[in-house]
């Protein structure tokens, strides 16, 4: 059950009692064997909608990566099914999505602007080739890109010239490292 559907059933436990509880409390003796009933139905909901308020936020957003002690690095799956990470890209923040499709590291046009990059004076003049059809690029090099232990120096990159939800981790940074293990739920890099 997702966020939606307990959303949905607290919806609709509130709204069957706001219209059936007049009817059922106009029978007198009835109405004093309700009265638990419906206590404990109004907590029941109450859980369950708390329930799904906690998932939604403990799943908002990306979870950092962990460093294991053998130095490997594990980037946790996200609720949409995606490995999110947030990598130290010239000394900046900068979330990615992992994307084994793209070639290469693709940076949205936001975070080209984040990272100091002028987009008036880019050249785009390469062509990629997405699911939603071909949009122009800009390769640039990126100064440095770390990922917990793992940095790297002098790294291509291109930025997109679509409208990019976010930056990508493609397959340029993923050969770096000598091997890469998913699970039902991580994504593990190792060197």
């Amino acid at each position: 059950m997702d966020t939606n559907d307990y959303e949905r059933l607290v919806y609709l436990s509130i709204l069957a009692f706001a219209i059936g509880l007049p009817v059922l409390l106009s029978y007198g003796r009835l109405r004093d064997l309700l009265k638990p009933l419906l206590a404990w139905a109004v907590i029941f909901a109450i859980a369950i909608f708390g329930v799904g308020m906690w998932q939604s936020l403990n799943n908002s957003g990306p979870r950092n990566a962990q460093v294991t002690s053998s130095g490997d690095v594990v980037l946790p799956v996200g609720p949409d099914g995606h490995f999110m990470a947030i990598l130290s890209v010239n000394g900046k923040p900068i979330e990615f999505m992992v994307d084994t499709g793209a070639t290469e590291i693709v940076l949205s046009k936001d975070d080209a602007k984040k990272l100091g990059f002028d987009l008036s004076k880019l050249a785009f003049i390469g062509t990629a080739y997405t699911a939603n059809g071909p949009v122009s690029s800009a390769p640039v090099r990126l100064e440095s890109i770390s990922l917990g232990p793992f940095h790297d120096e002098n790294v291509r990159a291109t930025v997109n010239g679509g409208d990019l939800f976010g930056s990508l981790l493609g397959m340029e940074y993923l050969r770096r490292f000598g091997s890469i293990e998913i699970t039902r739920d991580a994504m593990i890099l190792r060197r």
